[in-house]
């Protein structure tokens, strides 16, 4: 049995503009795959209007900023270890092993 879990995460755009972002997922579905559907829907809720956002350069900081920040919430809201431990993978925030901590 397939059991789908939500995420539901409310909050302010960077542009000011109040969101409800909805992460669905499948504890069954590979992790891989959970995350994809997470940074998607990120994504998604994150995206900006050019003009409104004062260019394109700006804009796209904005959203990837945006995107980061409420993957890293809803990754962190769904408690799942195996999750939140290859989203610090991804983004490369998984910490030094402790054999290798003392040699840097």
């Amino acid at each position: 049995a397939s059991i789908v879990s939500l995420v539901a995460l409310s909050g302010t755009a960077i542009a000011g503009s109040d969101f409800t972002a909805r992460f669905d997922y499948s504890l069954d579905a590979p992790i891989s795959q959970t995350y994809a559907r997470f940074e998607k829907t990120a994504r998604d809720v994150c995206k900006l209007d050019r003009v409104k956002a004062g260019g394109v350069g700006t804009m796209r900081k904005m959203e990837n900023a945006c995107t980061a920040q409420l993957l890293s919430d809803a990754v962190a809201e769904t408690r799942i270890p195996a999750l939140v431990a290859y989203h610090a993978e991804q983004t490369g925030q998984m910490p030094a092993l402790p054999q290798y901590a003392e040699a840097e």
